[in-house]
């Protein structure tokens, strides 16, 4: 087996033990489609943040977000990757231009 270079939390962790606040707050809510469950959840995950101040929740994931694809190492700096042949092309040709003053 290849060793990982990230370290980012297994499959078993993620979802098994990360769906726990979502079905205790399914529980707590008498909620039993798990769609309906996963839309009220953040629903009222947004109100509760969004009530501390505009826009909390969408800072608050950011944030979130940033610290641990830092503590994964799993932050992408290439601001290319997900581009398609095309356009990784279309953007070495712009850079070659400018570098060339054309």
């Amino acid at each position: 087996m290849k060793p990982r270079k990230d370290r980012a939390p297994s499959d078993e962790s993620l979802f098994i033990n990360g769906l726990g606040a979502i079905t205790s707050f399914m529980a707590r809510e008498g909620i039993e489609d798990w769609s309906e469950g996963f839309g009220e959840y953040i629903a009222h995950a947004k109100a509760f943040h969004d009530a501390k101040g505009k826009n909390e929740f969408s800072r608050y994931i950011n944030k979130k977000l940033t610290e641990k694809q830092r503590r994964f190492n799993t932050k992408n700096n290439n601001p290319s990757r997900g581009l398609s042949i095309i356009e990784r092309l279309d953007q070495a040709e712009a850079y070659r231009k400018a570098k060339d003053g054309e």
